[in-house]
């Protein structure tokens, strides 16, 4: 009887669903190596967060300040295993608190 061939599962990558990252690390089980972590963050600036800001130099320095309040983030953050290094997912700067 033809044996079954297993799953390689170590090259599949595994689903994680948007929105569950924030700019803080998370504490989760690595979806690859499956151990307890808390991910490494790595932050970087949004282009086009960075643009709009720019942008409302023209308008006044009021509403560039209103953007670069503490609930309005305009950085991109890439969570990763600090066990395995692969990389989990990302969180995308948004303009607005939801």
């Amino acid at each position: 009887m033809p044996e079954i061939p297993k799953k390689d599962t170590e090259s599949e990558t595994p689903y994680i669903p948007p929105g569950d990252f924030k700019l803080e690390s998370k504490i989760m089980d690595c979806p690859f190596c499956k151990k307890k972590i808390a991910t490494n963050t790595k932050k970087s600036m949004n282009i086009k967060a960075f643009l709009i800001a720019l942008g409302t130099c023209y308008c006044g320095f009021a509403i560039m300040q209103a953007c670069n309040h503490k609930s309005v983030s305009m950085d991109d953050c890439e969570h990763s295993c600090p066990k395995c290094g692969r990389i989990i997912g990302t969180y995308y700067a948004v303009l607005y608190k939801k």
